[in-house]
């Protein structure tokens, strides 16, 4: 089994490795295998990040929409920038470990796709017994873990906060950093299963755009879903709809994205798919939308000034 099933939840993989029937260090492995895009629209905000310090401060500020069940904190210690997990969720100690292992591997594998630079772990502890698997952490890491300490760490050279973004671009990161606190205050106040849909359509709009993908991440089925949301007088292609609708024109108000660009950050692969459903939308043509949206922004520029 070469990476997480992302239909099992870290419980149901706890169990599996207990009993043998995947390898206890599957998460710790699957890290290297992880893509930026998987964190959402937080991903693609720190992908449009300046530097590596200023990646780190989104992440820092908007972590929660991404990797809720664990808290990060960052802070700098002995010249190191450590990247702080705590178990904010009350997790059992064996499954809290699966999902330490499996964000920690991320961590060089984000900083090489973010700045095509290599950055290794100078420093890793964690707070729970010996794994049994070091041979992993030397080949994951470079770095061997020093078990049963205080807290969870993971410490690297303050001289890569300075590294630049390889796809850093100023107005996609305003975009996005207003959608990343959209998402974090929809959160907050999520109710009801439609919020609940539309909160995971914001986070992962690019890659979870079907029924049955909301269902495999709710664990529940198609029929279930459709009763509910009939309940509460909507549909899953309302929710999607309305969730690409106002991301898109926010794209087209405020960025000089292609429209192809528009299309797959709102999760069409096809320009004409998009132009289709835009026009449905707003009896528009993305194009139009964004002429008439440009005095608009010409106003606004001039009162910032």
């Amino acid at each position: 089994m070469g990476s997480v099933d992302r239909s099992l939840s870290y419980h149901e993989l706890n169990v599996l490795t207990k009993e043998k029937v995947v390898p206890q260090d599957l998460c710790l492995l699957a890290g290297r295998q992880f893509q930026i895009s998987e964190y959402g629209i937080l991903g693609y905000a720190m992908k449009s990040a300046q530097t590596v310090s200023q990646a780190l401060l989104l992440a820092s500020k908007y972590h929660q929409t991404a990797a809720p069940l664990l808290n990060v904190n960052f802070a700098v210690k002995d010249d190191l920038y450590e990247v702080v997990l705590e178990n904010a969720s009350l997790l059992d100690d064996s499954v809290f470990f699966l999902l330490v292992e499996e964000l920690m591997a991320t961590f060089p594998r984000v900083v090489y796709q973010l700045t095509g630079e290599e950055i290794l772990a100078e420093k890793i502890e964690l707070s729970y017994a010996d794994t049994g698997h070091w041979q992993s952490y030397q080949k994951v890491f470079s770095c061997l873990p020093s078990f049963d300490a205080p807290r969870c760490i993971f410490a690297f050279s303050l001289q890569a906060l300075d590294l630049p973004m390889l796809a850093k671009d100023y107005n996609m990161l305003k975009l996005l950093d207003r959608r990343c606190q959209d998402l974090l205050d929809f959160s907050d106040r999520a109710q009801g299963l439609s919020h609940n849909v539309t909160r995971l359509l914001l986070q992962q709009l690019t890659s979870v755009n079907s029924a049955n993908d909301i269902c495999s991440l709710l664990n529940i089925s198609e029929r279930t879903l459709r009763r509910h949301l009939a309940k509460e007088n909507t549909s899953f292609q309302a929710l999607l709809d309305d969730v690409r609708q106002r991301f898109a024109e926010d794209c087209l108000r405020t960025t000089t994205l292609s429209v192809q660009e528009v299309a797959e950050l709102v999760g069409y692969t096809e320009a004409s798919n998009f132009r289709r459903a835009f026009h449905r939308w707003t009896s528009r043509t993305p194009d139009n939308f964004r002429m008439c949206a440009q005095p608009d922004q010409r106003y606004a520029a001039a009162l910032d000034q």
